[in-house]
């Protein structure tokens, strides 16, 4: 019998998914000559995964779906304890290594309990359970049971408190960032910018909490807390509480900053105005969008407040001028004086690109890439930073400005991305 209104599409494919018409007909388009899987779905039956292959010759395929048949399969939702959870939802995570094909969400009744009314009858099924209150938890389904439970975590907070190292007094403004620990489990499931940029807090006791983060009671995480004037404050591991009133807080104890300061000069001592001063990690120093970033002023001095003990690359630039590269140790000083920064005239390469017969090819890309064997010093751990590119002229000609004394690899691509 003819079954409109099912969902068909390509697992993993770059293929627009489509739905059966009134009289059962379906036609996706674009579909790639590679072996696939076929899938079909809808509430009123058990998903369907097929596997086919399309040679390159096929332009118009008829392949036609028998759904399978189905059965009620039920189960029971509880906690760590054995308490059943109400009102948690189920769903068909992944059926035959198909994820999301089902996007129905069964309800849990007052017993934690569910049925799913249109369950396949065999298969490799994954169920996941999620819901306010607790932590997602995935089941892979065991067709001998003829009840599936599902154990899930109860969802708690991470509590904390943020004082002064000197006085003891809260510190009402900060920042904090959160990521997996480096002593235990690693743990994931919260949102990327806790370990990006992390969250801002403004409260007058100190206080923040993790909120609406499904962070499952007992899971340890590592924190770090900035705050501006203090040195951040690192701990690790910050175990997940329950969520109540009067929580045991992690107490960060910020002193105050340490402060890493410079002077960009030309290569005449005069101060150079608008230079660019960077900091960063081992972890981060290819990912410019995290690096912590300022200005040199008319006298050109910059500063740094509240390092971390992961910074360690300071990298000076300006219009005209080769970057510099330091570390970290290059600015502590004992006199507490300024370390000066003093640019050089940057070097260039230049020429241009040409096919066999001497007509020069436009909009070619030309990188330079800094040999690490031959760098020296941070340049060794940095050298990708260095590296350039620019595109060809209509007439083949190419400049590359700004470039750090060393040997450079050029590698020239067209259109096609190929390298030449």
């Amino acid at each position: 019998q003819a079954q409109p209104d099912v969902s068909v599409d390509i697992a993993k494919g770059r293929v627009e998914s489509v739905k059966t018409d009134s009289e059962g007909k379906y036609r996706l388009v674009n579909v790639p000559a590679v072996p696939m899987t076929l899938w079909a779905s809808n509430a009123q039956h058990a998903p369907y995964t097929g596997q086919h292959t399309l040679s390159e010759d096929d332009t118009d395929v008829l392949i036609d779906i028998q759904l399978p048949e189905s059965r009620a399969l039920g189960g029971k939702v509880v906690d760590g304890d054995g308490k059943a959870v109400a009102g948690a939802k189920v769903v068909m995570e992944e059926y035959n290594s198909v994820r999301h094909l089902d996007t129905e969400r069964y309800a849990c009744d007052a017993n934690g309990r569910f049925v799913i009314p249109h369950a396949p009858i065999d298969g490799e099924l994954t169920l996941h359970a999620f819901g306010q209150g607790i932590a997602g938890q995935d089941l892979k389904v065991d067709w001998d049971q003829a009840q599936q439970i599902i154990h899930v975590k109860r969802v708690g907070w991470i509590y904390g408190e943020v004082v002064h190292s000197e006085t003891g007094l809260p510190i009402s403004d900060f920042r904090v960032r959160l990521g997996y620990s480096d002593i235990g489990p690693r743990h994931y499931g919260y949102s990327a910018t806790w370990i990006r940029e992390g969250y801002s807090f403004r409260s007058k006791q100190g206080h923040f909490d993790t909120g609406t983060e499904s962070l499952a009671v007992g899971q340890q995480y590592k924190l770090t807390v900035y705050a501006h004037g203090f040195n951040p404050c690192t701990l690790d591991p910050v175990t997940v509480q329950p969520i109540v009133p009067d929580p045991q807080r992690a107490v960060f104890v910020l002193a105050p900053a340490n402060l890493l300061s410079g002077r960009v000069l030309d290569p005449n001592g005069v101060p150079v105005q608008g230079a660019t001063a960077a900091i960063c990690s081992a972890h981060n120093r290819f990912e410019r969008d995290h690096w912590r970033t300022t200005g040199s002023d008319a006298l050109g001095k910059f500063a740094f407040a509240g390092l971390d003990k992961k910074d360690l690359y300071v990298l000076v630039n300006a219009k005209g001028y080769a970057p510099k590269i330091y570390t970290r140790s290059d600015f502590m000083r004992d006199d507490q004086g300024l370390t000066d920064v003093i640019l050089s005239t940057g070097g260039c390469l230049y020429g241009t690109v040409s096919d066999v017969n001497g007509v020069g090819l436009a909009n070619a890309l030309v990188k330079a890439d800094l040999r690490v064997d031959a760098a020296e010093g941070p340049l060794q751990s940095t050298y990708r930073i260095f590296n350039q590119s620019v595109r060809t002229d209509q007439n083949g000609y190419y400049l590359i400005r700004d470039l750090v004394p060393g040997q450079y690899t050029v590698t020239v691509s067209l259109k096609s991305n190929s390298p030449i």
